[in-house]
């Protein structure tokens, strides 16, 4: 068993007694994924790619010496507004163009507030 799958019963329990979860957060995977945990809808997951300009997997092309170089995510979450901000600093488009540079949600309402 995964080491998330072990705990999201507990986190399950802990946020129906009124306990705040912002999201799992991990890294260093070669791709981006953003979603909710499989039957446990109060619980987002967020997978960031790698950060370094040898990893073009998933991503427009990273050029050496210009802002494309490297990539990292600023995370960010307000507790008095139950939201989380995930800010892409760098390179912020995949391979197809499309933009990965903001991502904000209410962890509070599951609700996904800007994604683009």
């Amino acid at each position: 068993m995964h080491k998330v799958e072990s705990k999201v019963g507990d986190l399950d329990r802990f946020i129906g007694k009124g306990g705040s979860f912002a999201c799992w957060l991990s890294g260093h995977t070669h791709l981006d994924f953003v979603g909710h945990i499989r039957g446990h809808r109060r619980q987002l997951m967020i997978i960031a790619d790698k950060s370094g300009e040898k990893d073009s997997y998933m991503q427009e092309a990273r050029t050496r010496g210009t802002v494309l170089q490297d990539s990292f995510n600023l995370v960010t979450v307000n507790t008095s507004r139950s939201t989380l901000y995930v800010k892409r600093i760098g390179c912020t488009r995949d391979q197809y163009g499309r933009s990965k540079s903001l991502f904000t949600y209410n962890y509070s309402t599951g609700e996904v507030l800007v994604n683009e």
